[in-house]
């Protein structure tokens, strides 16, 4: 495998949102380090999960992206489950790409 490299990305939920490893297009994401639909906090490398986050986010989040350059959702309750939050739900995901 090649080099490996952080990216973070984050929603505001408004439109579908599309979670891509930038360098180059053969690049693919290779582990999910951190994914919350809900009320996460923090910035890239160092998010905490909220109080309210959907259950089925990091698994949701694997199945669509893992071993893809590029991914795409909808970010909703209807795609991860019922976030719980009353307010200002947001979607953070960091995950590593690797070169191919």
């Amino acid at each position: 495998m090649g080099k490996e490299y952080i990216m973070c990305t984050e929603a505001n939920l408004e439109l579908p949102w599309k979670l891509s490893c930038t360098r180059e297009s053969k690049d693919v994401v290779t582990k999910i380090n951190f994914a919350d639909y809900g009320n996460p906090s923090g910035k890239c490398e160092h998010y905490k999960h909220g109080n309210c986050g959907a259950s089925t986010t990091m698994k949701v989040v694997k199945k669509n992206c893992l071993g893809k350059h590029m991914c795409v959702f909808m970010v909703t309750d209807e795609m991860f489950g019922t976030s719980h939050c009353k307010t200002d739900v947001k979607f953070f995901v960091q995950y590593t790409c690797t070169k191919a």
